[in-house]
């Protein structure tokens, strides 16, 4: 897989704004490590970046880009067996000692994966922060990755000087129980939950492990719709009455569930991220032609829909 977008595009003005094209470009790395991990450290210097790594320990794989300004660290998702077995066993929780408080809990399967690979992917990281002493981690994933992307914000966190810039999760299931979320956001890591829909079907993996079983989000939600993007503190209520349910009819039951996954592609959540920079690069095109000059919109923050 080709990554169009250079080091610098992944970095967001602002950590605490979403920002559509540093959207788009981490989307490119959690999909390319998932899709292509072979060719990752390839493409990514092909984009631009001073170099990259996937690390595999016991099935897990992790891909790591770096650039003296920007270090990526991207789990892998769901492409093995084994990770469909963790996914499974991730409806039952057990704590994580270091860093999780005693009644914080990850799924099980979650948990092992970070379990095999944080320590070695962190060691990894360490020397180059000390070469790269002005770079700011940024961490991301895609399903299984960004469940996993999480934990790493987390294992960050308990590293001095190793907090991260931001985090965005793309399609993320639920991977922990409610004091796990509420850990979490007192990280103060800025971190963006994007999930796709597909025809008014939210992708079924990010609501998975039931909310009813204890599980939670972390992050601020973003909703990209066929009828516009949804984020903030509403942004479900937003989506729900713009995309009502209707009638349950069989054959509907069976279309809501095909769009559901249809949404949860990587194809899918490039295109629609893909969609929402060329909204903001035509209204950059408009504001050149009324001001007669260039007029940068910082991190695509012109975009009305966002």
């Amino acid at each position: 897989m080709r990554l169009t977008y250079a080091p610098r595009d992944c970095l967001p003005a602002d950590p605490l704004r979403y920002d559509s094209r540093a959207a788009h470009a981490l989307g490119e790395l959690a999909v390319g490590v998932y899709l292509t991990p072979w060719n990752f450290s390839h493409a990514s210097i092909v984009a631009g970046w001073t170099g990259a790594n996937v690390f595999e320990e016991r099935g897990v794989q992790v891909g790591v880009a770096y650039h003296p300004n920007v270090i990526a660290i991207v789990p892998r998702g769901s492409s093995e067996r084994g990770d469909w077995r963790d996914n499974f066993f991730s409806v039952w929780r057990r704590g994580w000692s270091p860093p999780l408080p005693p009644d914080a809990s990850l799924g099980w399967g979650f948990r092992r994966q970070l379990a095999v690979s944080v320590e070695r992917v962190l060691s990894y990281i360490d020397p180059l922060m000390e070469t790269f002493s002005k770079a700011k981690i940024l961490v991301t994933g895609h399903s299984l990755g960004a469940a996993l992307a999480a934990g790493y914000v987390a294992a960050l966190t308990q590293r001095p000087g190793r907090n991260p810039y931001c985090a965005y999760l793309f399609e993320s299931p639920r991977a922990g129980n409610a004091a796990w979320a509420t850990w979490y956001e007192s990280l103060l890591v800025p971190t963006w939950s994007v999930v796709c829909a597909s025809r008014g079907r939210v992708d079924l993996i990010t609501r998975v492990p039931k909310k009813r079983w204890g599980f939670r989000h972390v992050g601020n939600r973003v909703i990209l719709a066929d009828k516009g993007t949804y984020h903030g503190l509403d942004a479900w209520e937003e989506y729900r009455a713009s995309s009502p349910v209707g009638h349950l009819a069989g054959w509907r039951i069976v279309s809501r569930l095909f769009h559901s996954i249809r949404a949860h592609t990587g194809a899918n959540l490039l295109a629609a991220l893909a969609s929402r920079v060329e909204i903001i690069e035509q209204l950059e095109r408009v504001q050149d032609e009324a001001h007669g000059g260039p007029v940068l919109v910082a991190g695509g923050q012109a975009n009305p829909g966002r």
